[in-house]
């Protein structure tokens, strides 16, 4: 079979597990399909990062196949993909690939009208289609999978055991919420360790490379225990330091908890949650990060981040912080308790949405 060298382009999250399987997958599908390995770009990135990601496709002048992956879409992202966004009818671009778990986000325009302009195929619980030959039409409760699993079901060629246990990895940690206990050490590792160097790009882009060789996985899973023992340190302080900073709240009708360490923002909410499940209303800061996460007891988390800028889940989501709660968070690092004035702040803007939902 005849070795493809079109220019494949993935833009994957960097953050958690699901992400990073995420584009091993799709690297071992174009592979399958004889892509040439020298083809194909991964682009690790967050959340923020995403809009410079996309206005530098404006600037290519090659040909490409474009895949994003597990990144979820907000006001900012929309507006660069129709600011800067080569259109699916560009004959610079052969195929856009959107997969994504995230609930679409509130907006004044339809969002399917949007990403079609641009995507020529979309695989998300908001809108499921698959064009391709491979796909599955047995995505069955589509709203519980993480990107991984919709990846893995919608190109079945990739079935084996090595990826029945990574996407398994993925998914786990991806829903671990809602007083859910992870009795896998293997995930918990791996998500501690995504943590603890997500600052670090070659050891990420070193774990995703492991990925796609199964030798290469043995190898990396046998040296895991070792590297772990500084990581579960660092790790065992972060938890401390989410109990410790933790201040709650009140706010029309609504028990609020608040807490910020340098672990990702989802982590600290995931943490809060298993240690106060009663509670409606969670905020996790990722000082690191400069994200700020959301979970709740009712289904309105993506509509608080939609409302600064962000998206995810219905109860679950998160945003970048504004410049003013940056500079507080300069200003108050040295501090063990979460600032209330963010909080404050939070609640004051959010009051609408609050009293809507409540």
């Amino acid at each position: 079979m005849m070795t493809k060298n079109r220019t494949v382009i993935i833009i994957s999250h960097i953050e958690d597990l699901d992400g990073l399987v995420s584009a091993a997958l799709v690297k071992k599908y174009l592979l399958q399909q004889n892509y040439s390995p020298s083809c194909i770009n991964i682009r690790l990135t967050t959340y923020p990062n995403l809009p410079n990601e996309i206005r530098a496709l404006s600037n290519r002048s090659d040909t490409f196949i474009l895949y994003i992956l597990d990144l979820g879409l907000n006001y900012e992202i929309l507006s660069e993909i129709e600011k800067n966004f080569p259109k699916k009818t560009d004959p610079m671009i052969q195929t856009h690939v959107y997969f994504d778990h995230h609930e679409f986000p509130n907006y004044p325009r339809s969002i399917e009208q949007i990403l079609n302009n641009f995507f020529n195929i979309i695989v998300n619980p908001s809108r499921y289609k698959a064009i391709e030959k491979e796909a599955s039409n047995s995505l069955s409760d589509i709203t519980r999978k993480c990107t991984a699993d919709l990846i893995y079901e919608t190109y079945p060629l990739l079935k084996s055991s090595f990826w029945d246990q990574l996407v398994y990895y993925a998914h786990l940690m991806d829903f671990k919420s809602d007083n859910m206990t992870i009795n896998c050490d293997i995930a918990q590792n791996l998500n501690q360790y995504i943590s603890f160097y997500q600052n670090d790009e070659k050891k990420i882009y070193d774990l995703l490379d492991c990925m796609n060789d199964p030798i290469s996985w043995k190898i990396f899973l046998q040296q895991l225990p070792k590297a772990m023992i500084s990581i579960k340190k660092w790790y065992s302080d972060q938890i401390s330091l989410i109990s410790k900073s933790k201040i709650q709240s009140k706010f029309l009708g609504y028990s609020v908890i608040a807490a910020w360490a340098d672990l990702r923002s989802g982590e600290i909410t995931s943490n809060l949650r298993l240690l106060y499940p009663e509670v409606d209303l969670i905020l996790g800061l990722s000082v690191r990060e400069k994200y700020l996460n959301i979970r709740t007891s009712k289904d309105f988390a993506h509509r608080l981040a939609e409302f600064f800028g962000g998206g995810g889940h219905k109860d679950r989501a998160g945003f970048s912080l504004p410049s003013k709660w940056e500079n507080v968070v300069q200003k108050y690092s040295s501090d063990l308790l979460f600032p209330s004035i963010i909080l404050e702040d939070f609640l004051q803007q959010c009051t609408s949405i609050l009293r809507t939902d409540g």
